[in-house]
């Protein structure tokens, strides 16, 4: 698929679009963030070392680590685009929202006069939460 879009739009970044998941082989599988990522199918590592690919991605949410894919990213040569990060606001305070905000981009920085694999990042729902969603639903 990959080769196709690359055909279609030759000057176009290519990416997946993974959540940053480790797939069932993956050593650093137990990293996951609970349950719900075995069910995504996700191998990030694999899928993102294809070598159509120019740019690798991840969401991170207040119980994941963006540590291991940037590492991973970095060892394949590729830039890392924080594609999702936000926080749940019923459960955070705006004031932990503001701070999760400037640590992403205060990494971002960090990364780009570093050299670092972290070339963007992206935030996730912007809208505010104005009620509690019923259980099960996030």
């Amino acid at each position: 698929m990959s080769n196709h879009a690359i055909a279609a739009a030759p000057n176009q970044l290519i990416m997946l679009g993974s959540e940053g998941f480790f797939g069932r082989d993956d050593p650093q599988l137990y990293n996951n963030p609970g349950s719900g990522s075995a069910c995504e199918g996700d191998a990030w590592r694999e899928e993102s070392s294809l070598s159509a690919l120019d740019v690798t991605t991840m969401h991170v949410y207040w119980r994941q680590t963006e540590g291991l894919p940037s590492q991973g990213s970095a060892a394949m040569g590729k830039p890392i685009l924080l594609q999702e990060f936000n926080i749940l606001s019923w459960k955070f305070s705006d004031q932990q929202r503001a701070a999760l905000f400037q640590l992403a981009f205060d990494k971002l920085a960090a990364s780009r006069s570093s050299g670092g694999a972290l070339a963007g990042v992206m935030f996730w729902s912007a809208a505010l939460q104005v009620s509690t969603p019923p259980p099960g639903v996030s």
